[in-house]
């Protein structure tokens, strides 16, 4: 009798272990709609994302840190797409020194599996989206004609054919401007990049109060000028903004971001790369780990007027009003084109994250106790599980 008792218990205690597993196997392993093909285009101002599910999507996919704003509700089908302006929703833009050079936007997408509920199948993937090579090219007719003008002045120096010769080979001549022509167009060009002052692994996140540097990049005729004005911080949504640099480059706070400095530029035929950069401590909006810069580039002819910010601000009100009239109308007589650059980055502060972030970490059970930098920015074991997908 006891020996029949201690075998049923036995018995009991094995089916109910079973039963735990089961239950914890179950809850371990959720469904999850798998992601069959991705597919992404890009221009200037627009990132489309499209994406062919495994089986009809009933969640949502959103830019991550933009789950309200920058967003795709599942309406029950197989395939999904996202427009996302490259201006926000966490769009970054970098660059590959290749020849030519590559550039190309990157976005973190996250696909929830539910439109209400967040869970452990979820899955946060990186589109990376390679842009044309002429994505950033100035359409300026000042420009335009200053590449004429250098085309057709060498093209003058060396045509020395005269008579019956010129006029048989005339065509083909003007053909081979014109397509020196559209090549020289083409490669103009201007862009804006985020990077960490001392280059590491993650060169794509910054830690508040790290050395950063702000570069601008043009490719220009000889005989075009430009200078950065106007640049914001906002948050990717524009709820929350301010104002770095005036409508002249003066820093409003040289502390936050100082005026941009051009270097040597260097000639490429008729052409010459120059580059401006502004060397900053990195910031960012409380509510934000993502922070999204926008500036302008002014373009003027042979060189753009420069300002001296420091008379410029010491002026009294009444001098600085008029000051202001002055220097926008010599300005203006110069200036050829406005130009917007933007870009993003991401910005954290290990000792203020806030208590949303803390969460989904621990329920992932990805969750670094210490935050040191090491461990928080490189130690790839306290990121979630995610995909990387790249379309040419």
């Amino acid at each position: 009798m006891v020996d029949w008792l201690i075998k049923t218990h036995y018995l009991f205690l094995l089916a109910a272990s079973a039963a735990q597993l089961s239950r914890q196997k179950s809850t371990m392993v959720p469904f999850s709609n798998k992601i069959l093909q991705l597919n992404s285009t890009c221009d200037n101002h627009y990132l489309n994302v499209t994406l062919q599910m495994k089986m009809p999507f009933k969640g949502v996919i959103f830019a991550k840190d933009f789950s309200q704003e920058c967003r795709y509700l599942g309406s029950f089908m197989p395939n999904a797409s996202l427009r996302i302006p490259t201006a926000g929703c966490g769009v970054r833009l970098d660059s590959i020194n290749t020849s030519p050079k590559e550039m190309f936007y990157l976005v973190n997408l996250v696909i929830q599996q539910d439109r209400y509920l967040r869970q452990i199948s979820d899955q946060e993937i990186t589109v990376k989206c390679r842009l044309q090579e002429d994505a950033f090219m100035i359409n300026n007719k000042v420009i335009s004609d200053v590449i004429r003008n250098e085309i057709f002045s060498k093209k003058s120096l060396t045509d020395k054919r005269t008579g019956r010769m010129r006029d048989d080979r005339a065509r083909e001549a003007n053909s081979k401007l014109n397509r020196k022509l559209a090549e020289a167009l083409s490669a103009t060009k201007a862009w804006m990049e985020i990077k960490p002052e001392k280059l590491h692994e993650k060169a794509d996140v910054l830690l508040v109060g790290e050395a950063a540097k702000l570069i601008f990049k043009t490719t220009l005729p000889v005989g075009i000028g430009w200078k950065v004005t106007e640049c914001i911080a906002h948050d990717g949504l524009g709820e929350s903004s301010q104002k770095l640099l005036d409508e002249f480059g003066c820093p409003v706070d040289v502390n936050v971001m100082p005026a941009p400095k051009l270097t040597a530029s260097k000639p490429i035929s008729m052409m010459r790369h120059q580059e401006a950069v502004a060397n900053f401590a990195a910031f960012k909006f409380p509510d934000r780990d993502r922070l999204h810069l926008s500036c302008t580039l002014k373009l003027c002819k042979s060189s753009c007027r420069k300002v001296n910010c420091k008379r410029h601000f010491n002026s009294s009100v009444a001098s600085h009003h008029q000051k202001t009239k002055n220097i926008s109308k010599s300005e203006d007589d110069q200036t050829i084109d406005l130009l917007q650059v933007f870009n993003s980055v991401k910005v954290i502060a290990p000792e203020i994250e806030d208590q949303e972030r803390k969460y989904t970490q621990r329920s992932s059970g990805k969750f670094c106790g210490n935050m040191e930098r090491e461990s928080f920015v490189y130690n790839s074991q306290c990121a979630s599980q995610n995909m990387y997908y790249s379309s040419s």
